[in-house]
């Protein structure tokens, strides 16, 4: 209420800032999130940024924070705090809610590949999302999306042992999967042995 009832910007900011660092956890995390919405009325977009981001540091299940980082880094192309941001979303919901864990964690490979083109970051990510223990059925697209990232990157060996995942999993498209799979040995890794 002090905060509200100062008439003097700076006042707000002190007063506000001073609550946000007195409390801890989802308290905190309102009191900066109040005081990344002040700066945004005033058009102070990074002082706004900065306390959105101690919002969320204070909270990570701060919807509010979340979206405000989204669309910033969106706004600015700001592809590696927006991976990051995704990154850090898809590892929050690991063990407590594997499909959003898979979402967030395919949509931080999915920037990864497409804005960042960083192969290491979006493989790993597009790992951690297939590995959330959710049904074959739910993961088909993710898997799908994953071995075209493979035959982009050229990882052959990779998209092999993806296959024959996939291969171990699937009932009614068996026979593509093993032609493929041999297509691969044999003009890609020259493993004719194994293409037979």
């Amino acid at each position: 209420d002090a905060a509200r009832a100062a008439r003097q910007p700076a006042e707000q900011i002190r007063a506000l800032y001073a609550l946000a660092q007195l409390h801890t956890g989802v308290l905190s995390s309102l009191y900066f999130s109040e005081l990344a919405e002040f700066y945004q009325s005033q058009g102070q977009t990074e002082d706004a940024l900065s306390s959105w981001k101690k919002a969320r540091a204070a909270d990570p299940q701060n919807g509010a924070a979340f979206l405000a980082l989204e669309q910033a880094w969106r706004k600015r192309s700001n592809w590696t705090e927006l991976a990051d941001l995704y990154r850090q979303e898809g590892e929050r919901h690991q063990g407590n809610s594997p499909s959003d864990a898979s979402l967030w964690l395919a949509r931080a490979a999915r920037v990864y590949r497409t804005q960042l083109f960083q192969e290491q970051p979006a493989r790993a990510c597009y790992q951690k999302a297939l590995q959330q223990g959710l049904s074959e059925a739910s993961l088909c697209p993710l898997r799908h999306e994953y071995n075209v990232f493979l035959t982009e990157s050229e990882s052959w060996a990779d998209l092999v042992q993806s296959l024959q995942v996939e291969l171990s999993l699937e009932t009614t498209s068996r026979s593509f999967l093993h032609y493929r799979i041999g297509q691969i040995q044999e003009e890609k890794l020259k493993d004719y042995p194994a293409a037979i």
